[in-house]
């Protein structure tokens, strides 16, 4: 029996400095908490930095076009020029005056329309806006147009550089036919006229535009006047954004190589 129990005690002392090795290894664990460096992964929303630079990108593709702010050193003569006003309906932007426009009776304002009323226009007539005016031809063939006097033309002076410009969605309008002029009359009874004829070959909006230096040695301006027109049979096209602009002598130097 004391051999047995020495046994028994010895073996107990074997066993106690196998316990310690294995506690200690279990404390040793903590480092797996290490493994929450993987927690440092987080840097990957760092990727957030890459979605924010994509908005400033978007900024200066989309702004100019939206804005088309008009250069400060030229005189708009004109008003309504994307003809969106029509306070009373009549088809005839206001501010402008018709002229034989009820020959072909379409001669009118043309408005982007939602004919699905989905809130999304999906038949487009206007180049900016929502409005432009359109021109068909009639079986007499007699001009029908709009036009506009300004009353203030004092920007005009001596040296500077006079431009009509219009867009026109030419559709199937005639090819070379006048569709807009500017005509400047002077005190001597002398006149310039600024000429636009319609484009051949295109299917959108393009703009077309003519310019003059002016010349007043001896003169003054006595009235200036725009319109547009159209004195086909058949065919019909789209006029927006019209424009007649002044620019100051001194800006009018720098160009020279304007058409006439």
């Amino acid at each position: 029996a004391n051999v047995d129990f020495t046994v028994l005690r010895y073996l107990g002392e074997d066993t106690v400095p196998t316990n310690t090795p294995t506690h200690t290894p279990t404390d040793t664990l903590p480092p797996t908490q290490t493994l929450t460096p993987t927690q440092t992964f987080t840097p990957s929303p760092t990727i957030t930095p890459g979605g924010p630079t994509l908005t400033p990108s978007q900024t200066p593709s989309t702004e100019p076009t939206a804005t088309g702010t008009p250069d400060p050193s030229l005189t708009e003569l004109l008003v309504n020029t994307g003809f969106e006003t029509d306070v009373n309906g009549d088809k005839i932007p206001d501010g402008w005056t018709g002229s034989n426009t009820a020959l072909a009776k379409t001669d009118k304002v043309k408005c982007n329309k939602d004919t699905n009323d989905d809130g999304i226009p999906d038949k487009i007539f206007a180049r900016t806006g929502s409005c432009a005016f359109e021109f068909k031809g009639n079986v007499t063939a007699e001009t029908s147009k709009i036009f506009f006097k300004p009353l203030d033309f004092s920007a005009i002076t001596n040296g500077a550089t006079v431009t009509l410009s219009v867009y026109i969605d030419p559709r199937s309008g005639t090819p070379a036919a006048k569709f807009a002029q500017a005509n400047i009359k002077f005190s001597d009874g002398t006149k310039t006229k600024l000429l636009l004829n319609i484009p051949g070959g295109l299917l959108t909006y393009t703009l077309q535009t003519n310019s003059t230096v002016i010349d007043l040695t001896g003169r003054s301006v006595a009235s200036v006047k725009v319109d547009l027109r159209y004195n086909g049979i058949s065919g019909k096209f789209l006029v927006d954004d019209v424009s007649l602009t002044v620019g100051s002598a001194a800006r009018s130097s720098g160009l020279s190589g304007m058409a006439p």
